[in-house]
């Protein structure tokens, strides 16, 4: 947590020295990356996850990416030969090279077990775009609740010490709003929708099964 703590202050414009406003920027920062996280359907938290794959897919992208490694890919208690497969741990693009995720599987393709795929993915830190969005909705976020504070929600601009001038929008807006206004806003300019497989019985669902703990020195997510 220190390291993206660290980080986020400096994006803010906190000299790390003070601890002053910590509370505050690890609640807000909680909230927006939940936000993101719901929008995204991706974690970003450095762990170990299975995504289990149904459907007649030739390609799989992963869910979370960069992928550290490929721990292992199989169903129903048999895993898949390496040489059977071809992963870019970068994207988290997983190629099947003899033919479609079915032919691991059990006909009629809608309901055979699924492939499952466990692999480990992602940094200490957030990608640094997911910094930044988190780092634009904490200065909307705090903006808001400082204009709640002094003038009842009706600033369109306030001025927040240690943040400098910030456009929380129109009347009224929450904290709560400003936030997730500014979200949308991030992930529109850095994000574009994925799309599942073309066949009618395509499915894909990804799960968290142990994070990793922290490195002693903090590692940048390559994006």
């Amino acid at each position: 947590m220190q390291p993206w703590l660290d980080l986020l202050k400096t994006l803010l414009g906190i000299p790390l020295d003070d601890t002053s406003k910590d509370p505050l920027i690890l609640m807000l920062a909680g909230i927006a990356l939940r936000g993101i996280q719901q929008r995204t359907g991706r974690t970003f938290v450095h762990g170990t996850f299975v995504d289990r794959v149904r459907g007649p897919k030739l390609v799989v992208w992963l869910t979370e990416y960069p992928v550290e490694q490929i721990v292992a890919i199989g169903n129903d208690g048999a895993t898949i030969d390496p040489a059977f497969y071809r992963a870019d741990l970068r994207t988290g693009r997983v190629e099947f090279l003899n033919g479609c995720s079915c032919r691991w599987g059990y006909a009629p393709c809608c309901t055979y077990i699924p492939i499952e795929i466990t692999y480990d993915a992602n940094s200490e830190l957030p990608p640094d775009y997911v910094s930044l969005a988190v780092a634009d909705a904490i200065r909307a976020g705090m903006a808001t609740i400082d204009a709640g504070n002094a003038y009842g929600f009706v600033a369109k601009k306030v001025a927040v010490t240690d943040v400098g001038s910030v456009e929380i929008g129109g009347a009224g807006d929450s904290p709560a709003e400003s936030m997730s206004i500014t979200i949308d806003a991030a992930l529109d300019t850095w994000t574009t929708p994925t799309f599942a497989g073309t066949s009618v019985c395509a499915d894909q669902t990804s799960e968290l099964v142990a994070t990793i703990p922290p490195a002693r020195a903090s590692t940048r997510a390559i994006v």
